[in-house]
């Protein structure tokens, strides 16, 4: 038996190894992850690790005692780079192939990369390393350039003022988190950005980095002692070329995770799985969309049975915006409908398409978001979600 080899080695694989073992599977799992680090929780490398009152590595997903304990393989500082398209196996950056009988694809996205932007002041942040290297640089208040307004970008911005930063904030686009949320709903997101001080300029296009700090394209420089690139992500799947699975922006699966590939599966950011419950198929980088995907695909390889239900559960993230949680959940479209409320206190979004609930985003409402979610699962009217969400606000 040559087991199941999993590709990646943060959330979506180990929760894979997870569900495997907890499935019963008994053959061997090997968890390839290009970092040299343990599994470790990424979400708070823009958040709490970029804090100085804070501990400097993230918690771990698992101790290194779990993958001992349940027999998983590990395979760390090592990076797949080809899939061999005649026969099941694995070609990692050494030479060596890894045979399997079931491949999970795992290998999560990239910070992406903009021409004209680099240079030893020129940060990104996806991984450990990289937190570390800029959680050093903040330790010297200065003036931080932050060159996208989507949630990483915001998150770290907020980390640096926090410790004394002057921070200004560049989007191309019209307002924050437009592509995520759209203009309406992005602003409630921002309101204490503002309050503390935060330069944030819309319609700001980025020519290239210079000695002063960036030099936008109408010429005009805003000064920098650092600049952090917050441009998106790109999908980790340049290795599976001619591999014999299906890509287009992260690899296409369907509601359980299967590929085009018999044999092959993938889950999390690389992914782009089925949503029975929205219909959509896309892939989503959010933390409990890759621990959902990595246990229905588990329970498929581990149990022989991929039929029943797949995944459907609406997509959820969360976001630590200086002393605020702001909580979104299911999905929303640039040209969605949206009712949005503000009380002082608390802020309540709603997203709709035609006459359908579709997402509820808050802000420091917990429970709102707890109520939103099941309105999502029920399938609610736009009509009736509305007059909640008025009744919730009052």
């Amino acid at each position: 038996m040559r087991g199941v080899t999993i590709v990646g080695a943060s959330l979506a694989g180990v929760s894979v190894a997870e569900g495997l073992r907890e499935h019963g599977y008994q053959g061997p799992v090997r968890l390839v992850g290009a970092e040299r680090h343990l599994p470790y929780d990424r979400p708070p490398l823009s958040k709490a690790l970029l804090r100085a009152d804070e501990p400097e590595d993230p918690p771990l997903l698992r101790p290194r005692s779990w993958y001992d304990d349940n027999e998983v393989e590990l395979l760390l500082g090592r990076r797949a780079t080809a899939l061999e398209a005649d026969r099941s196996a694995v070609v990692l950056d050494d030479g060596e192939r890894l045979a399997w009988d079931h491949l999970v694809i795992a290998t999560g996205s990239r910070a992406r990369r903009l021409p004209g932007l680099d240079g030893p002041s020129v940060h990104h942040l996806r991984d450990l390393d990289d937190a570390r290297r800029l959680r050093g640089v903040l330790a010297e208040p200065g003036r931080l350039v932050v060159l996208g307004a989507g949630f990483i970008g915001l998150e770290a911005a907020a980390a640096a003022a926090e410790r004394g930063w002057t921070v200004t904030v560049l989007e191309r686009e019209p307002a924050p988190l437009v592509r995520v949320l759209g203009p309406q709903a992005g602003a409630l997101c921002v309101r204490t950005h503002l309050a503390r001080g935060i330069d944030l300029r819309f319609g700001a296009a980025v020519a290239e980095t210079c000695p002063a700090g960036v030099r936008l394209e109408d010429g005009s420089v805003v000064p920098a002692d650092a600049v952090l690139v917050g441009a998106g992500a790109v999908p980790n799947t340049d290795w599976l070329s001619g591999g014999g699975v299906e890509v287009d922006d992260g690899v296409v699966c369907d509601a359980h995770g299967r590929t085009s590939r018999p044999g092959v599966w993938a889950a999390g950011d690389a992914a782009r799985w089925r949503n029975e419950l929205t219909g959509r198929h896309r892939r989503v980088e959010q933390w409990t969309s890759a621990r959902d995907q990595a246990a229905l695909a588990a329970r498929a390889i581990a149990t022989g049975d991929a039929g029943g239900a797949g995944w459907a559960g609406p997509p959820y993230f969360w976001s630590d915006l200086f002393e605020h949680k702001v909580q979104f959940c299911g999905h929303a479209e640039p040209d969605s409908t949206v009712w949005t409320a503000h009380d002082g206190r608390r802020s309540l979004a709603l997203f709709g398409r035609g006459e359908q609930l579709e997402a509820v985003l808050t802000v420091d409402a917990p429970r709102l978001l707890g109520l939103g979610r099941r309105k999502l699962a029920e399938r609610t009217g736009w009509a009736e979600a509305v007059a909640w969400a008025k009744e919730a606000m009052q």
